[in-house]
């Protein structure tokens, strides 16, 4: 979590919008029989909380950035005295539905997108049941495995973090940006022994990386 220097009158401000926001409906549903579960969509939760944020002064960001582990969500709630908190999460890799690469990512972002933001605001659902231990397990989604994966595990290790601080030396800046592009969406594993094969070969041929100079 990042802050501003002050947050007083933010955190004020969000004590008052808690107190209005409404508890959020699952009114949605995904899967069929046994695999279907209920869920509160994005456009529900920003329908029902943006009259009572401007109301208090609050506003809030999401932006996807791509950093050392792969891509991830940044969320920022603001104040309109310019003080602010954020938080980052990982973006799952959604690979076992028989969407394209980019309507997963799709679907990665807008489920990371109405977590990331209930979380950083306090917001509640109905028909909640992650705590009751006596109800019955049910499967999860395709999104919420990812998550729950990509959570357990990171992308790389830090032997490979550490392998590939050298990569500049013979890559590009759009070469890396690429490779960390194809890491969200494939295997990142396979991908990194491919790219550390290529530096390999570059350093011992000598070659710079293209538009170096």
């Amino acid at each position: 979590m990042k802050q501003s220097e002050n947050v007083s009158e933010l955190l004020a401000a969000l004590v008052e919008a808690q107190a209005e926001f409404p508890t959020m409906p699952k009114d949605k549903t995904a899967g069929s029989g046994a695999y279907s579960y209920k869920y509160a969509d994005l456009d529900t939760i920003a329908t029902a909380i943006k009259p009572i944020l401007k109301k208090n002064g609050l506003g809030y960001t999401q932006s996807v950035e791509c950093g050392g582990s792969g891509l991830t969500l940044c969320t920022r709630v603001f104040h309109k005295s310019g003080q602010w908190i954020e938080g980052e999460a990982l973006l799952p890799i959604i690979t076992n539905t028989k969407s394209n690469a980019a309507q997963s990512m799709g679907m990665s972002i807008t489920y990371m997108r109405r977590y990331a933001l209930s979380a950083m605001l306090g917001i509640t659902s109905d028909e909640d049941t992650d705590a009751n231990f006596n109800a019955p397990q049910r499967p999860l989604s395709p999104e919420a495995a990812a998550m729950r994966k990509a959570e357990k595990k990171p992308m790389f290790t830090d032997a490979q973090k550490e392998e590939m601080k050298k990569w500049p030396e013979a890559f590009s800046a759009e070469e890396l940006a690429e490779f960390k592009a194809k890491c969200a969406t494939e295997d990142a594993g396979k991908l990194f022994a491919a790219q550390k094969a290529e530096f390999d070969k570059r350093k011992a041929a000598g070659n710079p990386p293209e538009g170096i100079f």
